[in-house]
Parts: C-alpha cells; structure tokens; sequence
C-alpha cells in the first residue's frame, strides 16, 4: 500500500471516528432535558419545557421561570426570571451568577436526568402538544362516579362540537378543541387528591377561589404546569347535602395563560347517573328531558325541582363556558341569553338536540370568536415558534357621545385582534373589538356611553398576534 493510500485510510478513519463521536455527544446534548440538585428543603429539578423556555421545580410545589441563553458542550446557561441570576448546568455541578458583572460560582452538586428518573411533578402531562388535558379530581374521602371515562368523554365530545360547529359557522377554519386521546377515547387523568373533599371547597366557609387555586394547586405539583397546557379538571369536592342551588361546594372557575396553557375547574356533579349518560345520543335527549331533579334548584332557572335538562345545561353548558375562558375569553353579556360567554350556554339544547324549533343557537360573538382562533388550541395556522408579544400602547379621551380610543400596535410577524373590554367592576366584560392584520395598525375605537357604565369607566384593552400571545393594557380610568 502507497503512501497515499494509506494517508486517505486514515483520514476516512478519523472522519468515521468524529462523526460518531459528534453523533454520541449530540445524543447526550438531546438529552439533557431536566437538571436535578439537592437542597435542605429536597430536590430541586429543573426542566427544559421548549423554545428555550426552561422551569424549576421546587420541593413545596411552586415553580420558577427560566430562559435558555446558551447551550455548549461543557454546560447549559439560563437566567431565571424572576431574580435574573445566571446558572450554568454541567455534568456533576452548577454555577451561579448573580449580578452582570460577578463571577460564576459553584452553587451544588447536581446531574442530568434520565427520561425515567425525571420528577413526577414534570413528566405526566409531557411536553406542550396543544392537546387539551383531562383531570378527573378525586378527594381521599370520596370515590370516583361510576363509569366517569365514558361520561366525560361523552361531555367533552358534545362541548368539541359545539365550539366547532359556531366557529365554522362564521366562515373559520377549525377542527375545534382538541383533547388528549388514546384509540379514539379521551385521555382522563385520575387524580385521588391528599386532603378531603372539605378540606378543598371549606364548607361551609366556601370560597370559590380558595377551592380553585387548591384544586390547581396540587394538579400543577403532581402532573405539570398550567402554563405548559390547558388542562380541564372535573372536581369530585361537592357536597350532597341542601344547597340554595345545585350541590353545595360547586366550583366554577378558569384562568387562561396564553400562548400555551390555562385551566378550567368544574364540579364534578354533572357525571351524576341522573344527569350524565355514556352515550351521545342519550345525552342528547337528557337536553329536553322534563323529569324533576327532587330537591334541587338548577343555576338561573327555576324554584326546587327544576328539569333535568337545565341541570345538564348548567353543567355541560358551564364546563363549555369555562373552558372558552381558558382559551382567553372574557364574558360578553352585549346578547346575555344567546352568547356563550354570557347566560347562553344556559340555552345550549338548541345546540345540540336535532331540532331546536327554529330558537336561535347559543353562539359566541365575532370578537369571541378572533380571539379563540388566535388560539394555538383551535388554529394550526397559528406561529407557534412566535413567543414575543406585540407591542401595544393606547390613548383614550372622553368627548361628548362616549370614549375614543386609539390604539397603536406592533408585532414582529403578525397581528390577530384587538378587545376592549369594560373593567369598571369585579368581572371583565368585552365590549367592543376588531380584527387586525399586518405587522402594524393604528386602530380607531369609539365606545358610545350605552356601551359604558356610568360615573368613573376603567377600561382593558388586550392586543393579541399570529402565535396566541397577549399584551394587555390595564389600569385605563376615565
């Protein structure tokens, strides 16, 4: 063999060798998804959720936000937002840097995890996929309804079809809300909660919002972040004893946090066999079902003994109007008794029963409806890589006849809609908007003062772009 050849041997041996050794160290470099360490208090795990946006776990359940600066081979580097100190994540150890100009310095000892031993807190719900979670929540004392996978599959699906058929209605393209599923089936979550279903709604000293967060609270602890996907939860936490309406502990309530997660609470009463069947066109004919409900007084209708049928209104109704407010929707009462983000999930049987004797759907408004087609949940045109914010600033002035409102926004790829809604009270109410296009758009409003309550006028107005993210403007009195 020449020299030659045997020289171009070598070069092909070493070429072989660098690329396997880059193809090993890529692998290892996709690996490194979550950084666990040791504190006083327990471990403390940090988890790598996407678009470089990373999340610190810690023992007593709350959470940290991160932000992925650099990746290299000895390390990763983040910045946690809150106090903007830089970490360094290596192999065995990490460093910290708590000021722009101080120097990194070792902070604990800590490894990268392995798929399996990732915390329970960060890996049941997975990655964001934009598919919905279900959680059936079920306190330590109680035991889950029977048949609960079929019945919630059965409210879900009539809820997916709703939201599907209005939103088309208007011209939108959209599959509808689409949840975790398996074999055609909805994916649900059993969750048996660690305290007592009075320990969660605080009868009888109940609190809406103590029994949300707490419910919340220990799914986020246990199954992942409402930041990272919108997950709809069914709480076994109502009481059957005497209630003023429905069942006593009844929750109702839902945060959104676009672009990619929020989350809905509703009691869990509407799986009861009386109300809720395992099939769709059982359910169906629950809608218009006269039979009493003995003893019990539906939401918003009538005395004791109301029909089946508003019970069944009132809680797949209400889950639907829970779950919009996950997606970012505020009420809108502009036609009370038909919008869905106002009394019209109430109304929903013409919806959903074959003939509604020509009665007028309930429905969501065109301003509801830009909004939830900005979603990343409904739309798979939406920009999801776009996780800036536009840029928005407002100028608002009374005149004679109302409020005129100019808004100037931006957005680095596209803007969606523009809401305004009237804040003046404890609950947000839309009131006005527009769609929006283009990068940047100077937008005209005026708001008459039917539109407006009297005396002092605190208004809201949300801005929101191509990929699902909101910028809101606060605060406006006039």
């Amino acid at each position: 063999m020449n020299r030659s050849s045997t020289l171009s041997i070598l070069v092909l041996l070493i070429s072989v060798i660098n690329l396997t050794a880059t193809t090993a160290w890529s692998q290892k470099l996709a690996q490194r998804q979550a950084w666990q360490f040791e504190t006083v208090a327990g471990k403390r795990t940090i988890v790598d959720h996407g678009n470089r946006r990373w999340v610190t776990y810690y023992p007593n359940g709350t959470t940290a936000e991160c932000e992925e600066l650099d990746r290299t081979p000895e390390y990763l580097e983040i910045r946690n937002a809150a106090n903007q100190a830089v970490l360094r994540l290596y192999g065995s150890f990490g460093t910290v840097r708590k000021t722009p100009e101080g120097p990194f310095k070792r902070f604990a000892a800590g490894h990268w995890l392995q798929d399996e031993d990732a915390p329970a807190s960060a890996s049941p719900f997975g990655t964001t996929d934009y598919k919905i979670r279900v959680v059936y929540f079920v306190p330590q004392d109680r035991k889950p309804t029977s048949n609960y996978q079929d019945k919630i599959d059965v409210v879900l699906t009539l809820i997916s079809d709703v939201m599907t058929r209005d939103l088309r209605s208007k011209g939108l393209e959209t599959d509808g809300p689409q949840f975790e599923q398996r074999d055609g089936k909805t994916i649900v979550h059993l969750l048996r909660g660690n305290k007592k279903a009075r320990e969660y709604s605080d009868l009888p000293n109940f609190n809406s919002v103590r029994h949300f967060t707490s419910i919340t609270g220990e799914v986020e602890r246990r199954l992942g972040s409402l930041r990272d996907h919108i997950v709809v939860i069914f709480a076994e936490t109502y009481e059957d004893g005497p209630a003023d309406r429905v069942w006593a502990g009844h929750v109702a309530r839902a945060v959104a946090n676009p672009p990619n997660g929020g989350g809905a609470v509703f009691s869990a009463w509407m799986l009861r066999d009386e109300l809720c069947a395992t099939d769709i066109p059982a359910q169906r004919r629950g809608f218009v079902d006269p039979t009493p409900i003995r003893g019990r007084t539906a939401i918003g209708h009538r005395g004791p003994d109301s029909p089946r049928s508003e019970f069944i209104e009132d809680g797949i109704g209400g889950m639907l109007h829970e779950l919009a407010h996950t997606f970012g929707l505020p009420h809108d009462h502009r036609a009370k008794r038909v919008d869905i983000m106002g009394e019209g999930f109430r109304n929903l049987r013409w919806n959903v029963t074959p003939t509604h004797g020509g009665r007028q759907h309930a429905t969501f408004s065109n301003e509801s409806a830009w909004l939830l087609m900005a979603s990343r949940y409904l739309n798979s045109s939406v920009n999801r890589a776009d996780n800036q914010p536009p840029q928005a600033r407002l100028e608002a002035n009374r005149n004679g006849q109302g409020v005129s409102l100019t808004v100037t926004a931006t957005d680095e790829h596209k803007l969606a809609a523009v809401v305004v809604l009237d804040h003046s009270g404890q609950d947000r109410k839309l009131i006005a908007g527009q769609r929006l296009s283009g990068k940047r758009q100077i937008i005209k409003q005026e708001l008459p003062w039917s539109l407006l309550p009297s005396g002092n006028v605190r208004l809201q107005v949300i801005v929101v772009d191509s990929g699902g993210n909101h910028t809101k403007l606060t605060g406006i009195n006039l």
